[in-house]
C-alpha cells in the first residue's frame, strides 16, 4: 500500500518486487540451463494521466527524471546511464495538459545523453479514447527497439 496520488497502490514496490524476483530466477526461460538476466535499457510509455492535472504536469519532468535514477540504480546501472527510451503521450485532446507533458518529456531527454524520445506516436490511430489501434502498437514496439539500439550505439535523441 502507500499514500498519495497512487490510491493506496504503490506501483514502484510491485516494480521492485517484480524485479527482486526476475533477479533471483536462474532459469528465466525454463529450459534447464542458467541464465542471466542483464537489463539493456528502460522503454517508457506513460504520461496521460498525469496530463489530466496541470499541477501534476508541471511535476512530471522531475518525477520522471526521480523515477529514471531509481530504476538504474535498481538494475544495478546507476553509474553507467542504461538506456531509457521514452515514447511521448499523443496530442490528442482528451488530457487537458498534455502539452506540459510533451514538453517534460522532450526536455528529460535533452537533459540525459542516455535517453531518446519515440515522437511516432501522434500518428497512430486509436482504439478508444486513450489508447492505440493494434497498428499503432506494433510500431511503437518497432520505434522503441530502433531508439534503443541507437542509443546504445550513442545516437541518442
Amino acid at each position: 500500500g502507500g499514500e498519495g496520488e497512487g490510491k493506496g497502490i504503490n506501483q514502484y514496490d510491485h516494480f521492485q518486487a517484480t524485479l527482486k524476483h526476475a533477479f533471483a530466477d536462474k532459469d528465466l526461460d525454463n529450459d534447464g540451463e542458467p541464465d542471466t538476466l542483464v537489463p539493456s535499457g528502460i522503454l517508457w510509455m506513460q504520461g496521460e494521466s498525469d496530463a489530466d492535472n496541470e499541477e501534476v504536469a508541471r511535476r512530471y519532468e522531475s518525477n520522471l527524471s526521480e523515477l529514471m535514477n531509481l530504476i538504474r540504480k535498481d538494475l544495478g546501472k546507476p553509474k553507467t546511464k542504461i538506456p531509457v527510451v521514452i515514447g511521448r503521450i499523443t496530442d490528442w485532446k482528451v488530457w487537458k495538459f498534455g502539452a506540459i507533458v510533451r514538453k517534460a518529456q522532450a526536455s528529460f531527454v535533452e537533459a540525459d545523453p542516455s535517453a531518446a524520445l519515440v515522437t511516432s506516436t501522434d500518428s497512430y490511430g486509436n482504439s478508444d479514447p486513450w489508447h492505440y489501434d493494434t497498428a499503432g502498437y506494433l510500431d511503437l514496439g518497432e520505434q522503441f527497439a530502433k531508439a534503443l539500439i541507437s542509443v546504445e550505439k550513442g545516437h541518442s535523441k
